[in-house]
């Protein structure tokens, strides 16, 4: 009985060696959520958009060293007509889907186009309103003809529409919400790392492209663990079971600091933190409202001790990094309770003998906030928000769930309010956030005037026009204040010593270059 047991043990050391290099070469790095890899309209959003970046390619893309510059990605190179109405992308011919078949013009007209099928529902699809033909000029150019000028167009095709394979894709049912399950359940895509295993709940692992047009990457694989706890995130780093957290939040940073083996990076980033309305609520339809709950909401000191410092309070949805916008003019609302409960007062709201806020009609200003688990910097700005609005009346209570669900009840409209953020292009084109039609306007804003400076600023090609629009843009949201703006933060990541070559540049866009990367 004990020779078997011998000749495994020297099996199990003979593979010993090699199950250690995979290891060793393979990058760990965590999700929050499921992620589904269907980049023509990402359920998810953030998980899927990162998986997207590495098994996808964009036409462009942002440079490495800056994360704004657009430089090539499938287009080799393009032109622009003098007024922007006319781009022309002239593709490169070296490029293969992990399946072998060779990429065409034909993948972006079909991904273009399936963003702007309406039963698909993109909520890309408003990047493409003003499009009136994109058309394969051959196999390797592609020409987009707007009806006006459209200045933003390169930073919205490196922003996260990623391209798609035609030949697979078209035969599929594309009115499933979250993509073609025969796609998404094996994704094949252009980029440096192609689809091996996903499960439920526990990861998504991809593998380096032998073939991949800029080289074979130095990572043979990337394990995404889905993991929604940032605690367990840190844990894990420290202990070695992870090669990196993507945002590492203010109260683990002293405890990282202190770790030999870890390093860490902060870098700016276009992106707002805010609490987002349910504007179909009655009881935030009143900007005075709005303006209250921002007034009533001691902001600066959730930067400096909630944040430690890294941001800085919003005024607005245009970021300082956006510098060629000016920001003259916008309503600067500090913490001001008494100016809140004024403001509620104007609106028709007083206290009752129990201290809470009622109209004239009786009714009681409560609402809920919905909060995702697991991340401990929002677990605070919610308890905080939460204090806030009781102080002035407001009958405000949490209810927390997982993520998913967060997002999932955010995106039909079944929530109060809740803590979120976008990180957005670096241009202020917000149409899709703010426009009455915008396809991630889902606090239901509307203003006429909002939806015109929309339109004008991405009709617009001269940067200082553009600039002006923009400018009233920004005043005119920071005194509608249709969400409460709460700070613009330093995103800071945390990696182990032995992850090299990252680009010094926001997380989801370095992920682009992961190919770039290695492993010690």
């Amino acid at each position: 009985m004990r020779r078997p047991i011998l000749l495994l043990a020297l099996a199990v050391l003979a593979l010993a060696p090699g199950a250690m290099a995979q290891s060793a070469n393979t990058l760990r790095a965590p999700l929050i959520g499921d992620p589904t890899a269907w980049p023509v309209n990402p359920p998810g959003l953030i998980s899927d958009i990162m998986i997207g970046k590495v098994l996808f390619n964009n036409v462009v893309r942002f440079s490495f060293d800056d994360g704004s510059t657009v430089v090539p990605d499938l287009a080799a190179s393009w032109d622009v007509d003098a007024d922007s109405r006319v781009w022309t992308f002239f593709l490169r011919d070296d490029v293969r889907w992990h399946d072998g078949t060779p990429f065409t013009a034909a993948d972006v007209v079909f991904t273009v186009e399936t963003i702007r099928n309406p039963e698909v529902a993109s909520r890309w699809r408003n990047a493409f309103a003003t499009l009136d033909t994109i058309e394969a000029v051959d196999d390797h150019t592609v020409r987009f003809t707007f009806r006006e000028p459209f200045a933003p167009l390169l930073s919205t095709l490196a922003y996260n529409l990623a391209i798609v394979p035609a030949h697979l894709v078209s035969t599929m049912d594309l009115s499933q919400p979250s993509g073609p399950t025969a796609f998404v359940t094996n994704p094949i895509g252009t980029g440096p790392f192609r689809f091996v295993e996903q499960v439920s709940g526990s990861h998504f692992i991809v593998e380096a492209n032998p073939a991949y047009h800029e080289g074979r990457p130095s990572i043979d694989r990337i394990e995404f663990k889905v993991m929604p706890d940032v605690n367990t995130q840190v844990a894990q780093l420290l202990t070695g079971e992870l090669d990196i957290t993507w945002t590492v939040e203010p109260i683990h940073f002293d405890r990282l600091s202190r770790a030999a083996n870890i390093e860490i990076r902060d870098v700016n980033v276009p992106r707002w933190d805010w609490i987002p309305l349910n504007l179909s609520n009655p009881l935030f339809q009143d900007k005075r409202v709005r303006q209250a709950m921002a007034y009533a909401l001691d902001r600066q000191t959730v930067v400096d001790v909630v944040l430690g410092g890294y941001g800085q309070v919003a005024d607005g949805p245009i970021p300082p990094s956006i510098a060629w916008v000016p920001r003259d003019g916008v309503l600067q609302i500090g913490f001001d309770p008494e100016r809140a409960v004024a403001l509620l007062a104007e609106a028709g709201w007083a206290r009752g003998g129990d201290g809470l806020l009622r109209n004239a009609a009786g009714d009681r200003f409560r609402f809920t906030l919905l909060a995702d688990r697991g991340n401990p910097t929002r677990d605070q700005i919610y308890l905080v928000a939460q204090d806030a609005w009781r102080s002035i009346g407001m009958d405000v209570a949490i209810e927390t769930t997982e993520w998913n669900t967060v997002l999932a009840r955010y995106r039909t409209g079944d929530y109060d309010a809740r803590l979120g953020w976008w990180v957005i292009k670096p241009d202020p084109d917000l149409y899709d956030y703010f426009h009455s039609q915008g396809g991630l306007n889902q606090i239901l804003y509307s203003n006429a005037r909002v939806d015109e400076l929309l339109e004008r600023g991405r009709a617009v090609a001269d940067e200082a026009e553009r600039g002006a629009i923009y400018q009233e843009l920004q005043v005119l949201l920071a005194d509608e204040q249709p969400s409460i703006f709460l700070y613009y933060p330093t995103e800071v990541r945390a990696s182990n010593a032995r992850v090299k070559g990252l680009a010094p540049i926001g997380f989801r866009d370095s992920l682009t270059w992961l190919h770039l990367a290695s492993l010690e």
